[in-house]
């Protein structure tokens, strides 16, 4: 089965994927690399050449060309909200919502800020409304996921427990 993984940047997809990979010994696709790989060009790069559009396009396209069946997938935080990705994410695999609260992402985006072409730049009041303002538009999406996870919660463990459920071994 796909499990993807959605959430916020700076949600902790990536490193939640590489371990559920070690655990459940299924390969783990980063979404972000994979649009990075086939475009020849970073994220950041995407976005300042050819636009927010351009990119959501290719998010997409890549998502959808998945064809491994037992795969972890990080996909990027905005991934779920554009091109009824969503409705396809749950037709196609199990999605995990990683619920992260608004002054943790905060903390988090912090610290790589400059890495994040979305935020590059963002002072810490600019950064604290673009985490607020995207949180309310994005949730409506993220909710839609058929395991919804606050990491603020539970630990490592309660969420294996929980993808137990629904994979069979």
């Amino acid at each position: 089965m796909k499990i993807f993984l959605i959430g916020f940047m700076g949600c902790g997809k990536t490193t939640m994927a590489n371990m559920l990979s070690y655990e459940l010994k299924y390969p783990v696709i980063d979404l972000d690399i994979t649009i990075e790989e086939s475009q020849r060009m970073s994220i950041a790069k995407i976005f300042s050449k050819k636009g927010e559009e351009y990119f959501r396009k290719i998010e997409s396209r890549e998502l959808r060309k998945i064809d491994e069946r037992e795969a972890i997938i990080a996909c990027g935080g905005g991934t779920p909200c554009y091109n009824e990705n969503m409705n396809w994410i749950n037709e196609n695999g199990l999605s995990v919502y990683l619920k992260v609260n608004e002054k943790k992402l905060f903390e988090r985006l912090t610290r790589v800020r400059a890495t994040r072409p979305m935020i590059a730049g963002m002072s810490d009041k600019q950064l604290k409304e673009f985490i607020r303002s995207k949180m309310i538009e994005r949730e409506p999406f993220y909710s839609q996921a058929k395991i919804i996870v606050p990491l603020d919660e539970i630990s490592f463990e309660e969420l294996l427990d929980e993808l137990s459920l629904h994979l069979s071994f």
